[in-house]
């Protein structure tokens, strides 16, 4: 194992199984969408979209058994987008889901930080962490362009379950957990 991450060979850059279905979501909404369709098994309803109501009632009946997610993201707001991922993952809270979630803690506001900790305190099963660059060992680097641009910017969302390979996905880049990110704003 430690050979796979200290090795400069191409093949072990790279993901070690073969990859036969990438979709690539350009569309800010489509992005939302298929999240919503790993975590709920559908997409959102169209009137929940149109109405950008984060408690618009959801049918959780075809949500795919998770034994664990993994998210992390720069961003993640406590307005629709946030507000509907948190109910999201919520659910697979409550149905026992290991989930992790690191979100960046300088941008965080704290409404948001309020929403993710309130998550992590109700379930044992589930850990937020909110990543501070240590500026205090790096004092060098103590200044305020530092503070916001040494922190974790990696968006990324894994659902796994061990009895539905289907249901097994993966969400690496794209856009962060934000209304600003998804929505036209002008």
């Amino acid at each position: 194992v430690q050979q796979l991450f200290t090795t400069t060979s191409f093949q072990s850059m790279t993901c070690p199984k073969d990859i036969d279905n990438i979709t690539t979501l350009e569309n800010p909404i489509s992005g939302l969408q298929q999240k919503a369709k790993a975590l709920l098994g559908q997409e959102l309803p169209k009137k929940m979209m149109e109405t950008k109501d984060p408690y618009y009632p959801l049918d959780f009946s075809r949500a795919p058994k998770l034994d664990a997610i993994s998210i992390s993201y720069l961003v993640w707001r406590r307005d629709f987008y946030g507000t509907v991922m948190e109910r999201l993952v919520r659910h697979h809270a409550e149905q026992g889901a290991q989930i992790k979630i690191l979100v960046s803690d300088v941008i965080s506001l704290d409404k948001d930080k309020l929403m993710l900790n309130r998550l992590n305190d109700e379930f044992p099963n589930v850990k937020v962490r909110f990543y501070k660059y240590d500026v205090a060992s790096n004092k060098d680097l103590a200044d305020f362009f530092s503070e916001f641009h040494r922190t974790m910017h990696v968006k990324l969302l894994l659902t796994y379950s061990k009895d539905d390979a289907s249901a097994n996905t993966a969400f690496f880049g794209g856009r962060n957990i934000h209304d600003g990110f998804i929505f036209n704003q002008s």
